[in-house]
């Protein structure tokens, strides 16, 4: 794969910027998501200690 030029000021900007606006609009579903997954995991993992 050819090594590509660097990026732009702009073009790194315009890159953030978009990161920002996705993470502004998702980041809460994503945590949610994350704390549930979590909280799943350990009950499971606590059943299996206590259930034997």
């Amino acid at each position: 794969m050819p090594q590509s030029k660097t990026k732009s000021k702009r073009t790194r900007r315009m890159e953030m910027r978009k990161r920002a606006q996705f993470l502004d609009r998702h980041a809460e579903h994503i945590r949610l998501g994350l704390i549930g997954g979590g909280a799943i995991l350990a009950a499971s993992l606590l059943a299996k200690i206590v259930l034997g």
